[in-house]
């Protein structure tokens, strides 16, 4: 069990539910609690809102264009405060969060960090705010996965992966700058603090559950608060399913987390990126909808003579979220749907709907 001293600097759990039950989030200014910041708030209402008790949603505008922004979030405890995905590292990010931080009152000297995946806009800012003991909560596949980018094993795997893939780029370099940044390299070795499915956080009037399962990563961790049905889920419910050789059926991975999570009271989700939601089950399903749908058109997209991922992909030219053709895109967005389309010839391949073949590192897949 992961701990710290608990004391409740919440108002009673009554309030809380009220919230909770609103379909509409209300955004409360930092002074209905903390008084004292009241001079400084004017400029970060937009960008800070209080989503339940004692929990700040912190958006952070961040430098990559499909995505937009990200979600932190800041658990005040008169002890430890604990803050989870602190950001990108890049000046504009740095620049928010310190702002933040100096309005929240806190002291760095006694904050931890909940890592929910080792993505670059979650994890690369942590080395700027680490101070004194912090800790690093994150998920032992997680942490193995950043030792393994600053160790340059990624990189060398990414290139045997593109291969695979029958990408046209082979050069891994572009692609692993894309995904990781520097900062990776920066904070060897890390205060990692390993958490196991099911361990527990306390802080604040909140006592999380770890929920650590592979599906949009390998080991991505979500905070669980089952007294209250608050979820705090990263990029879990999303339809991005992120991988190297690391996983031999992905997609499968992704669906079982969602359905394990689909399964749970969830009144109000924080996710990594937009708007808090509460019809958790509704947007699963979404999810679950959209993976068969690709998964179909995937299959229905390979030839008699077979075809590796990359020339699945190029085939579904017009059916793609973006709006150019695959060859239009750059290189990032190229391979994430190149990767994408693997994960489902990966699922109908252990369904026995697809058989695959290696052909000088290629992997060709056939229909049954």
């Amino acid at each position: 069990m992961v701990s710290s001293v608990s004391v409740s600097v919440c108002p009673d759990t009554s309030a809380l539910n009220s919230m909770l039950c609103k379909e509409a989030l209300k955004v409360l200014h930092y002074d209905l609690l903390f008084s004292k910041m009241r001079d400084s708030m004017s400029d970060q209402v937009e960008r800070i809102s209080e989503v339940a008790p004692g929990i700040f949603r912190i958006v952070v505008q961040i430098p990559i264009p499909e995505v937009g922004s990200m979600n932190s979030y800041v658990i005040i405890d008169s002890d430890r405060n604990l803050i989870v995905d602190p950001g990108m590292a890049h000046p504009t990010c740095y620049g928010l969060m310190e702002k933040v931080i100096e309005d929240l009152g806190l002291d760095l000297g006694r904050t931890d960090f909940f890592i929910t995946h080792h993505h670059l806009d979650h994890f690369g800012a942590v080395s700027r705010f680490l101070r004194g003991k912090a800790n690093i909560y994150i998920s032992k596949p997680e942490a193995e996965f950043i030792e393994r980018v600053a160790s340059g094993e990624v990189q060398a795997e990414t290139g045997v992966f593109l291969k695979m893939l029958g990408f046209p780029e082979k050069n891994p370099t572009g692609v692993v700058s894309q995904f990781y940044s520097e900062e990776y390299k920066q904070g060897n070795p890390w205060p990692f603090r390993y958490v196991a499915d099911g361990d527990v956080i306390v802080r604040g009037n909140y006592r999380f559950t770890c929920l650590i399962a592979s599906g949009h990563t390998i080991g991505h961790g979500c905070l669980y608060e089952p007294g209250r049905s608050v979820l705090i889920s990263g990029d879990q419910i999303t339809a991005g399913i992120q991988f190297l050789m690391d996983r031999t059926n992905p997609l499968a991975d992704h669906i079982q987390s969602l359905g394990r999570l689909r399964e749970m009271d969830v009144k109000l989700a924080f996710p990594g990126h937009g708007l808090p939601f509460g019809d958790h089950r509704k947007r699963i399903d979404q999810l679950l909808a959209h993976h068969q749908e690709r998964s179909e058109i995937a299959y229905g997209a390979l030839g008699k003579n077979g075809k590796d991922a990359y020339e699945v992909t190029l085939a579904l030219n017009g059916l793609l979220p973006d709006r150019d053709s695959l060859v239009r895109l750059p290189l990032i967005r190229k391979f994430i749907h190149t990767r994408h389309t693997f994960a489902y010839l990966q699922y109908l391949a252990a369904q026995g709907r697809v058989r695959k073949e290696h052909r000088h590192g290629r992997i060709l897949f056939f229909p049954c």
